[in-house]
Formats: C-alpha cells, sequence, structure tokens
C-alpha cells in the first residue's frame, strides 16, 4: 500500500514539474515572439527610411552629375564665381546626404545584429523536462562510452569536427593547377580562428607567412563571418554610394578647375585694355617731354 502511494506521489510530482516546465516555456515563447514581432516592425520602418533615403541621394547625384558634367563657356567674372558658389553648395548638399545615409545604414546594421531569431525559444533540457526519472536512454552517456569523452559533446549531440579552411596559396600548391607542388609550404597561409568570449562574433585570422615572386602580395585581415543576408546587403549599399560619391568629387575637381580657370582668363581680358591705355598716356606723355638728343618713341619707352 505505502509503495503504491508512494510511486502515485512520484508520478502526481513529475505531471506536476512537467506541466510547470512546459507552461515556463509556452511564456517564454510567447515573450520571445512578441518581443520578435516587435523588432520586425522596428526593422521594416528602419529599412525603408533607410532606402528612401538611399532614392533621395540618388536623385541628388543625378542633379549634380549633371552640373559636374557641365561644359558651358562662361562669358564673364560674375557668371564663373556663381557658378563655383553653386558648385560648393552642390557638394556640401550631396556630403550631407551621404553622411546621413551612412548613419541609417550603421544604425540598421548593428541593430539587426541584436535582433531576436523567431526559431531561437528556448528549450528545456532532458534533465529539466525529465528530471533523474527520465525513461529515455542518456545520450550523453552512450556517446561518451564510445569515445571516452565528453569534451565536444553538447547537451548529448556530437559536434562536427572543425574544417580546415584552404587558402589561396593551397590551391596554387594544388597538384591539378599549373606549377602545383603536393603537401604544405612554408609560404602557406595560417588559417585559425580568433578567441573570442561569449557573445562575440567568430573570426578567421589570415595571416600571410610568405610571398612568393611573381605574386600579387596582400595585407593580413580580419574578416567577419557573422553578418546575415541583411547587413550584407546594406554594407553593400553603402559601399556603392561611396563609390558614386568618389565618382562625383573627381567630376567636382575637374569643373571647378575648369571655371577657375575660364575667370582668371576672362580677368586678364579684361585687364589688357587697362594696361593698353596705360601704356598710351605714358608714351604720350614721355614724347612730350621728348630731350634734345632726338630719341625715337621707342626709345623713349624702354629707357624711361
Amino acid at each position: 500500500m505505502w509503495m503504491c502511494l508512494e510511486s502515485r506521489w512520484t508520478d502526481a510530482t513529475i505531471e506536476a514539474t512537467l506541466l510547470g516546465l512546459l507552461s515556463r516555456c509556452l511564456r517564454e515563447k510567447k515573450e520571445l515572439a512578441s518581443r520578435a514581432i516587435g523588432e520586425r516592425v522596428q526593422v521594416a520602418r528602419s529599412g525603408f527610411s533607410f532606402y528612401k533615403g538611399v532614392e533621395r541621394l540618388g536623385s541628388i547625384m543625378e542633379k549634380c552629375r549633371s552640373h559636374f558634367n557641365s561644359s558651358d563657356v562662361v562669358m564673364s567674372v560674375s557668371d564663373a564665381e556663381r557658378l563655383l558658389a553653386t558648385l560648393h553648395e552642390l557638394r556640401d548638399l550631396v556630403e550631407q546626404a551621404t553622411g546621413s545615409v551612412h548613419t541609417q545604414g550603421k544604425q540598421l546594421v548593428d541593430f539587426l545584429a541584436t535582433v531576436t531569431p523567431i526559431t531561437s525559444s528556448p528549450t528545456p533540457t532532458r534533465r529539466e523536462l525529465y528530471g533523474s526519472h527520465s525513461p529515455l536512454p542518456d545520450t550523453r552517456s552512450v556517446a561518451s562510452s564510445d569515445s571516452g569523452d565528453t569534451s565536444d559533446l553538447d547537451n548529448g549531440i556530437r559536434r562536427p569536427a572543425p574544417k580546415r579552411i584552404r587558402s589561396s596559396d593551397d590551391l596554387i600548391n594544388s597538384p591539378t593547377t599549373a606549377g602545383g607542388s603536393m603537401g604544405n609550404e612554408e609560404g602557406d597561409d595560417v588559417v585559425e580562428e580568433a578567441g573570442h568570449q561569449q557573445g562575440d562574433s567568430p573570426r578567421l585570422l589570415v595571416t600571410p607567412r610568405k610571398t612568393r615572386p611573381g605574386l600579387k602580395s596582400y595585407k593580413s585581415s580580419t574578416v567577419s563571418l557573422a553578418l546575415s543576408p541583411d547587413q550584407i546587403m546594406i554594407e553593400t549599399q553603402l559601399y556603392k554610394v561611396d563609390q558614386q560619391l568618389q565618382g562625383l568629387l573627381v567630376l567636382w575637381e575637374h569643373r571647378r578647375g575648369q571655371l577657375d580657370t575660364s575667370r582668371r582668363v576672362i580677368e586678364f581680358k579684361e585687364a589688357v585694355p587697362e594696361v593698353t591705355a596705360w601704356l598710351e598716356t605714358r608714351g604720350t606723355d614721355m614724347l612730350k617731354n621728348k630731350n634734345n638728343f632726338g630719341r625715337s618713341k621707342e626709345e623713349c619707352l624702354f629707357s624711361y
């Protein structure tokens, strides 16, 4: 009788524990779903604002390009100065719009890095769910009995062994390529995973040991592998904006040089009649004050 009561009490305790755990999981999953939906709405609004800014920047760049590519000839100094002032205003406008787009893009990329994935709901472990009365076999013990090492196990699931990433030198040294050789040489790249704390993005450090003759050298770099497709798309858009801005600045510099040269030429042409009139006046004065030695007009001009 006592055995039966104890068994019923144990079953009731296990059932209550399971119901509590399932209720907690459902509540946390609902909270995560609600938060994820709110974050998705904010991402949609920020993305819409970002791409509207990119569209506005594109129209501004087209307007600036039409002015920077212009080859109109100016006829006065005032026109040249007015066009130069317009060029400076357009450059300030396009740089300000580009900076605004960059700020929105960087903020959106940083926010996407903190967005809660919809599929990441807390799942109870086997011991939390079933306790010590689990009727199922313990996968951890089964896996550890095979190899005797549980360092690569996570909740009873064996993780695959890390694969070696092939570098550019591996392709050169491959026997399938021309001039390749078997095995690793001294010039192979060292590819290793950089140590990172919990919560940081995994990174790869690619450090070349030696540059072979005839190959273009490259610097060591750290490449982040944790970017989502949305983040990569935004970064690509920002890169395109930078390239377009650099092209516009080259056109701006060329047009500014043209207008500055035209202004100087017009100023010189306008100053020539004044200088000529001054020379004529000085020549007339010298002829009136001609001395008794009978020097000619040219001699007076060059000896005065």
